[in-house]
């Protein structure tokens, strides 16, 4: 497994693209243990978008961590303001997702399972100690997660995560 140690402050990209890779990007933390990285997007776009591979059938899957991280300023047209995922399974640790926005579905984050004929590709996405807080979309505010209904491929996980004050125009 490969990672890549942030230092500390803040990063002004958009549109970040993390492929089915075996990669840990870890953030510094401030001394309270807070993440003291920040990815802003600045409205230019959403932070990350991953997109997982159906087909040929899998060896093993790559797996990304996203470590002590501020992902924040996402802003889309359509789905997934801060963080798109589609039919792969990254683990966030200790992240804050906040401020992003869209005009469709996840304004923090969208999770999308487009995998019909391929049961081995899965959207499990893990968030474990976890803040999302202050996001905006049309639906699912905080989150929103959506499968084609293969297998109820999109499963996310939420352990000791706070979800909260996100806004959604339509419930």
């Amino acid at each position: 497994d490969d990672i890549i140690n942030i230092a500390a402050g803040t990063y002004y990209e958009a549109n970040l693209a993390v492929g089915a890779i075996d990669i840990t990007l870890r953030g510094e933390a401030n001394p309270d243990g807070t993440p003291a990285v920040t990815i802003d997007a600045q409205q230019q776009g959403r932070a990350f978008e991953m997109v997982g591979v159906t087909h040929p059938p899998p060896g093993i899957p790559g797996l990304v961590v996203f470590d002590t991280l501020i992902i924040t300023g996402g802003a889309v047209t359509g789905n997934g303001g801060g963080v798109s995922i589609t039919t792969c399974s990254p683990t966030f640790l200790n992240c804050t997702i906040t401020q992003n926005s869209c005009t469709g579905n996840g304004g923090g984050v969208f999770v999308n399972h487009l995998a019909e004929g391929a049961p081995w590709a899965r959207a499990d996405v893990m968030f474990i100690d976890c803040t999302i807080i202050g996001n905006e979309a049309q639906d699912g505010g905080g989150m929103f997660s959506s499968s084609n209904g293969w297998n109820d491929g999109a499963q996310p996980t939420l352990v000791g995560c706070l979800v909260t004050e996100n806004t959604a125009s339509d419930g």
